[in-house]
C-alpha cells in the first residue's frame, strides 16, 4: 500500500472565473467520497507530484491517512465537485468507516490490516507530514513535545482545485474555508499543520501561518516543501480576519456549509 502523501497544490496561474455560487461542506456520502478520491487522482496525475500516486486501475487516490480524516469539498452551483481538502486527525481519536468501506470495495483496504482496532496499534501512520523523507529532526521534536503535553494535531492536506475552475477567487474561497475549519478544530489543545510548496509561502503567511524551521524548506520526493504550524491563539491574524473566520465558523456550525457568490 502506498502511504506517500502530497503537500498542498495551488496553481499560481490565474484562470478566468465565472460569477457563480460555490458551496463548501463535508463529504460523507460514499458516492461523493469516491468522486473526491478520483478527483485527487486526476489532478495529481497531471501535476509534477504524480510520482506520489499509487498507480491503480481504479484511478483513486486513497491511502491509510484517509481512514482517520474528514473530507471536505467545494461544489459548484450545478453541484459538481470542483475543490477538495482533507483534515487528518490522530488515528486514536477518529476513524472514517465510510472510507474503509470504499477501500475494501476496491481491495485497497482489508479487514486484516485497516480496521480501526488495527491502525490504532500501528507505531507510525499518525500524520502524513511525519512520513516525509528528509523531515528535519526539529519538526519531529516539536511534534513529540506536543504529544508529551497531551496537545494534539490536525493536518490539512491534499488541497486541490479542478483545473478549469482554478483561479484566485476560487482558491481564496477554499483556503478561507480551510481556515474556518481550523478556527473550529483548533480549540483547546490542538495545533493545525499544513505543508506547502516554498513558492506559496507568502500566500499562507498572509493568513497567519508561521514556517517552522528553515523557510528554504526540505526536499520531499524531489520538491522543496515547508512545514508550518498554525498559532493556537490565532494571534497572527488581523482583527478583521479573526472576525471573518469566526463568523464563517458560526455559519458552518449552524448550516453545515459555507455558500458564497464569487
Amino acid at each position: 500500500m502506498n502511504t506517500k502523501t502530497s503537500p498542498i497544490i495551488i496553481s499560481n496561474v490565474m484562470i478566468s472565473e465565472m460569477n457563480q455560487t460555490l458551496t463548501f461542506r463535508e463529504i460523507t456520502e460514499p458516492a461523493e467520497l469516491e468522486k473526491a478520491f478520483r478527483l485527487r487522482y486526476e489532478e495529481y496525475s497531471n501535476a509534477r507530484n504524480r510520482v506520489l500516486l499509487n498507480q491503480n486501475i481504479h484511478r483513486m487516490d486513497i491511502n491509510i491517512y484517509d481512514l482517520h480524516s474528514k473530507h471536505f469539498g467545494v461544489f459548484s452551483f450545478s453541484k459538481e465537485l470542483i475543490g477538495y481538502i482533507r483534515v487528518v486527525f490522530n488515528k486514536s481519536e477518529f476513524y472514517n468507516q465510510q472510507v474503509f468501506e470504499i477501500g475494501k470495495k476496491y481491495e485497497i483496504f482489508s479487514d486484516s490490516s485497516d480496521l480501526m482496532e488495527h491502525i490504532k496499534n500501528l507505531s507510525d501512520q499518525d500524520y502524513p507530514f511525519l512520513s516525509y523523507p528528509n523531515l528535519p529532526e526539529s519538526v519531529k521534536s516539536c511534534y513529540y513535545s506536543l504529544t508529551k503535553k497531551n496537545e494534539s494535531v490536525a493536518e490539512g492536506g491534499r488541497l486541490i482545485i479542478k483545473e478549469k475552475y482554478r483561479g484566485l477567487r476560487t482558491s481564496t474561497f477554499l483556503i478561507e474555508c480551510a481556515m474556518m475549519l481550523f478556527v473550529l478544530i483548533c480549540k483547546g489543545q490542538k495545533h493545525a499543520v499544513l505543508c506547502c510548496d516554498t513558492h506559496h509561502l507568502r500566500f499562507y503567511k498572509n493568513y497567519g501561518f508561521e514556517p517552522f524551521g528553515d523557510e528554504a524548506g526540505f526536499d520531499v520526493y524531489g520538491t522543496n516543501k515547508v512545514v508550518m504550524i498554525f498559532p493556537l491563539s490565532l494571534s497572527k491574524l488581523s482583527k478583521q480576519q479573526q472576525l471573518k473566520f469566526e463568523q464563517m465558523a458560526i455559519e458552518f456550525s449552524q448550516t453545515n456549509k459555507i455558500s458564497r457568490a464569487i
